[in-house]
């Protein structure tokens, strides 16, 4: 019965984790924002060296650095800030959801086969996910009402940050999240099929 309940949990905990932490790995990484700095033809607006220098500038913001490095209007400026909190808030979900995710896997005696079974059951998160995609632009804005409800989140055309991160940027950014999360899911269901070897769950 204690397992039974455990797995339950297990279930419910390990896509959310899995793809926070897909969120997390693309949200610092420079390499994404190149990504899509070259998708949006950022680029081409701002030349090669300048978006590459912000990208480093907010990567550092978002994780150590108290003061973001670029020539931002005040409302920008507010709104960076508001996104470092939420960028922060996210990181913390994700190591609180981990620490538990571990947790319910060390109480299984089967490991590899709650392993298994997790990693397949983290598809059923597609389908939002898809949704999401599909309505991008209202999904976009239904996120900055929900997480920037004091409204400092909209700028004029011309902008540094609308040239900088235009929506298409975030579209890349969360279809790097949504391949990666697919990736994981696939190579732990590898893993706990002991496709690796020398690797043991």
């Amino acid at each position: 019965m204690r397992n039974t309940i455990v797995l339950h949990v297990l279930l419910a905990l390990f896509p959310i984790t899995l793809l926070l932490l897909s969120a997390n790995l693309v949200m610092y990484n420079p390499l994404a924002y190149s990504l899509g700095f070259w998708h949006a033809g950022t680029y081409d607006s701002f030349g090669v060296g300048e978006p590459d220098k912000a990208a480093n500038s907010m990567i550092a913001y978002f994780l150590w650095r108290e003061k973001l490095d670029l020539e931002l209007t005040d409302d920008e400026r507010s709104h960076m800030a508001d996104v470092k909190d939420v960028m922060h808030s996210v990181t913390a979900a994700f190591a609180l959801l981990l620490w538990l995710t571990v947790g319910c896997m060390l109480l299984l005696p089967n490991k590899r086969a709650a392993l298994l079974v997790a990693s397949r059951q983290g598809i059923w998160l597609l389908a939002p996910l898809a949704l999401i995609m599909v309505f991008f632009s209202r999904s976009f804005i239904w996120f900055h009402e929900w997480f920037f409800p004091q409204g400092n989140y909209t700028f004029p055309p011309d902008s540094y940050l609308i040239r900088l991160l235009p929506e298409i940027f975030f579209v890349d950014m969360l279809l790097m999240i949504v391949l990666l999360y697919v990736v994981s899911c696939w190579l732990l269901q590898l893993w706990a099929q002991g496709r690796f070897r020398g690797v043991q769950v």
